[in-house]
C-alpha cells in the first residue's frame, strides 16, 4: 500500500487487508460503477461483501461513523445557534411588514394629472375588473379627467350589457367623465408598431402614450 492508501485506511478505520481489497475493487469493473457516485470505501466494501458476516461488519462500521458525524453536526448547530442568539438577541429576525403596498386594491395602473384623458381599448371577454376599478377611482379623484371606454367587436346592446356587468357608475357616464364607445375604427386608425388588447392610452398635453398593464 502507498502512503496515500495507508492514510485512507486510517481515515476510514480500515485494516490494511480491507484497504487492499478496496483498491483492487476500484481497479476492476467496480471502479467504473462507483466512480463519481460519492460512495465511501466502506460503502463499496459493504456492497461487495463476500459473505453476510463481512456485510454486517462494514454496516456496523459505517453506522458508527455516521453516528459520529451526526453527533458532531448536532453539536455544531447547537453551538452556532447559541452564539447567534447571544450576539443578535436584540435584532428582530423579520422586520415589521406593511402589506398595504402589495394589496390588489392599492395598485394604481396610472397616475393622472388634471385634464388627462384615457382611452381604453378592450373586448367584452377581457377580464378587466382589477384595472377598471382603479381607473374609475383615478378619474373621480383627479379634476377634469375623462375615461373613454372603447369596446371592440360588439354592438350597441353588447356595450350596454358590458357596462352593466362591470358596474360602470351611471353618474360618471351621465356627467361625461366616462364614455362608452364603439372602438373598432379608432383602434384600426392607431399607428402603433404593435397593437394588442387590452390597450390603455394616456393623452396628456397634446401627446399620447401607452400605459403598461403587463401586471394584469
Amino acid at each position: 500500500l502507498t502512503q496515500t492508501q495507508l492514510h485512507e485506511a486510517s481515515v476510514w478505520g480500515l485494516t490494511n487487508d480491507e484497504e487492499k481489497r478496496y483498491v483492487q475493487l476500484m481497479q476492476n469493473r467496480s471502479g467504473l460503477y462507483y466512480e463519481g457516485l460519492r460512495q465511501t470505501p466502506i460503502d463499496i466494501l459493504g456492497i461487495n461483501a463476500r459473505d453476510e458476516a463481512e456485510r454486517e461488519h462494514f454496516a456496523e462500521l459505517a453506522s458508527r461513523q455516521e453516528a459520529q458525524k451526526v453527533s458532531k453536526n448536532i453539536a455544531w448547530n447547537n453551538a452556532f445557534y447559541k452564539a447567534y442568539n447571544q450576539l443578535f438577541k436584540d435584532v428582530p429576525v423579520v422586520g415589521d411588514f406593511d402589506p398595504i403596498p402589495y394589496a390588489p386594491d392599492h395598485y394604481k395602473p396610472v397616475s393622472l394629472k388634471p385634464n388627462d384623458t384615457l382611452y381604453w381599448f378592450i373586448k367584452p371577454e377581457h377580464a378587466v375588473k382589477t384595472v377598471l376599478l382603479p381607473l374609475i377611482e383615478a378619474i373621480q379623484s383627479t379634476p377634469n379627467t375623462t375615461l373613454h371606454l372603447m369596446l371592440l367587436d360588439v354592438d350597441d346592446t353588447g356595450v350596454q350589457q358590458w357596462a352593466n356587468i362591470q358596474q360602470v357608475p351611471r353618474e360618471l357616464v351621465s356627467n361625461g367623465q366616462i364614455t362608452l364607445n364603439h372602438g373598432d375604427l379608432s383602434f384600426d386608425a392607431l399607428t402603433l408598431k404593435s397593437k394588442s388588447t387590452p390597450l390603455l392610452l394616456l393623452a396628456r398635453d397634446g401627446a399620447s402614450s401607452v400605459v403598461d398593464l403587463g401586471r394584469f
